[in-house]
């Protein structure tokens, strides 16, 4: 016997785990914060007086956390790259060393278009590199053209 409910009983399952979750989520979220302040900043106290407490949020952690957001967001340095990622910087290691090894006198089959080597070296590589791709192509060029001469259109 199936069992009919009124539509303005039932409840979005999005709604019931956002009710349950959100003192849970509260919950691990604290506990990681005054974790982290123990191991971090409070490390030589056993238990901290809570004027003492307060003094080192206020003096320490805040200035830390408010730091680390600044240097989180995009408009760190205006106007310089990036910082590049481990992986990135990772691949230009690979590809700096690749590129400075001496091919041998083999010939291989290579489909730069695809990035296919009949090399044994390019499946063991982690970045899917080989030297013989890499020395079958051009470098870049040193510096890259800017889209336009005019020193003022750069500032804008």
């Amino acid at each position: 016997m199936d069992i009919l409910v009124p539509a303005e009983d039932v409840v979005p399952m999005g709604q019931v785990l956002s009710t349950l979750a959100a003192p849970w989520h509260t919950t691990m979220s604290v506990r990681n914060f005054w974790r982290q302040l123990k191991h971090d900043y409070l490390h030589h106290l056993v238990q901290p007086w809570l004027d003492q407490l307060v003094w080192v949020i206020q003096t320490q952690v805040v200035l830390n956390y408010m730091a680390w957001a600044t240097f989180l967001e995009d408009v760190y340095h205006i106007g310089h790259p990036k910082k590049l990622t481990p992986f990135q910087t990772g691949l230009k290691k690979e590809w700096a060393h690749l590129s400075s090894l001496e091919l041998s006198g083999r010939s291989y089959r290579m489909d730069i278009s695809r990035w296919q080597c009949s090399c044994k070296a390019l499946k063991y590589n982690s970045f899917h590199l080989c030297k013989h791709l890499i020395k079958s192509i051009p470098p870049p060029p040193a510096t890259l053209p800017t889209p336009c001469s005019s020193p003022i259109s750069r500032w804008l």
